[in-house]
């Protein structure tokens, strides 16, 4: 999708037909490939949630090129700080928003968009001195990947 606006874009995938709520509660992670400009709030829409504002939400940062995200349920977080539960979701919502209300380009690539069971390493911490990964010890395998804004020698 591409567009040019001043509120936001928007695009949504519901589970059925007609928005019939799912268990989604034996999965525990969403996985899906995503391309786009600035940032992108990720929605999941609950049957029983009712105040638009306590649906559970995460955001990530898209960098333009394709990107491959592992999601925890854990990270979707909602308003009034109630503990998530995907057993009764009707769809969800990829939102990217004009921060300040000027007509802005937006442009987005998703696809390969899975539930799953994915055990993932999501917490890095990073500061001047140390290196954290959670959960520690990691089984299996693990992937660490760094971003920088600035080239460094």
């Amino acid at each position: 999708m591409s567009a040019t606006t001043s509120e936001y874009l928007s695009v949504y995938r519901s589970f059925t037909p007609k928005f019939q709520a799912v268990d989604l509660s034996g999965f525990n992670t969403i996985e899906f490939n995503t391309s786009g400009t600035e940032s992108m709030d990720i929605t999941i829409i609950k049957k029983d949630v009712l105040q638009w504002e306590n649906q559970f939400r995460t955001a990530i940062e898209l960098k333009g090129t394709e990107k491959h995200f592992s999601l925890p349920y854990s990270q979707f977080v909602s308003s009034n700080g109630e503990a998530i539960d995907f057993s009764n979701v009707t769809s969800i919502l990829f939102t990217m928003i004009s921060e300040d209300g000027t007509n802005v380009q937006k442009e987005l690539q998703l696809n390969n968009l899975l539930f799953t069971n994915r055990e993932v390493t999501q917490t890095l911490n990073i500061d001047q001195q140390w290196v954290q990964v959670l959960p520690n010890p990691m089984t299996a395998l693990s992937t660490i990947q760094f971003y920088s804004e600035k080239k460094e020698l």
